[in-house]
């Protein structure tokens, strides 16, 4: 079991310049149109158990926080920890879509973090800054940031992030008017594609739109391929990015079975656009 593990790290570990080994057929094709791995809620790893829940969890979570606090901690960390890695070892594992769910945490009064339930001891300034870091030491990478879950941000807050988003990034940045293939960023040094999850999007040229969230909700095979059946039959949402998400939390067996078969699905249906 420990070889398999130290097997699985090394594999992992070769992943963090995939793109730039990536045949030269592949460098003018849109990046919306290949297929890029990514991580669900990226930040999981961090969250802080003595956070406050996040008020938009349901009446009955809240209900059961306020009178059974442990209970319902062990509860929410148990479902909400999607990820182990952290984010810098998730790029170095190839992962180049990274699903940010950014909040205003209410008993911290100036930073903004992360939240899946609660919130995370990690701010985004701190994680912004070590993405740029990583990008740095792998010139030729391009990563696609989904900033979601921005509805509970005020007006300061969203300045505050877009202003740190630039100020960290700069010239990294890809504009929205530009073809996002490898050939085309590498000529002009972009590494970062930044999808804001806000109308205000639109006032910068540095910030893409949201991409459209495909999500089947089960973590039954039959169901997972009834779902990808329906959306190929209708196809994808226009031109641009848009994310698959298969499946939920479930027993590491039932997950290896969804993700093999939906492999095959792929494979068997690749034609898919």
């Amino acid at each position: 079991m420990a070889e398999l593990f130290q097997k699985g790290e090394n594999q992992m570990s070769g992943n963090h310049q995939w793109m730039s080994h990536l045949c030269e057929e592949l460098w003018d094709i849109p990046l919306y149109n290949l297929s890029i791995p990514g991580s669900h809620d990226t930040m999981t790893y961090c969250l802080d158990k003595l956070s406050p829940v996040d008020p938009s969890s349901s009446k009955l979570l809240l209900f059961f926080e306020k009178y059974v606090p442990s209970i319902t901690r062990a509860f929410i960390l148990k479902w909400c920890i999607t990820q182990t890695l952290s984010v810098i070892e998730q790029l170095d594992a190839g992962i180049r879509y990274l699903d940010l769910r950014i909040a205003h945490r209410p008993d911290v009064f100036s930073n903004l973090y992360f939240v899946h339930g609660l919130y995370t001891t990690q701010t985004v300034e701190e994680t912004l800054r070590d993405i740029n870091d990583w990008l740095q030491q792998n010139p030729q990478e391009v990563l696609i940031l989904g900033c979601d879950n921005l509805q509970s941000l005020s007006s300061e807050h969203h300045m505050h992030l877009i202003n740190c988003i630039h100020g960290i990034f700069g010239s990294k940045l890809c504009p929205k008017h530009e073809e996002p293939t490898l050939r085309n960023m590498w000529n002009r040094n972009y590494q970062a594609i930044v999808c804001y999850d806000n109308d205000l999007s639109w006032s910068y040229d540095y910030l893409w739109p949201s991409i459209p969230y495909w999500w089947a909700n089960t973590t039954k095979t039959r169901s997972l391929i009834h779902f990808l059946e329906m959306k190929k039959h209708i196809g994808r949402p226009g031109i641009g990015f848009f994310i698959w998400f298969f499946c939920g939390r479930s027993q590491f067996n039932r997950e290896y079975t969804i993700h093999l078969k939906t492999s095959i699905w792929f494979y068997e249906k690749n034609d898919f656009t």
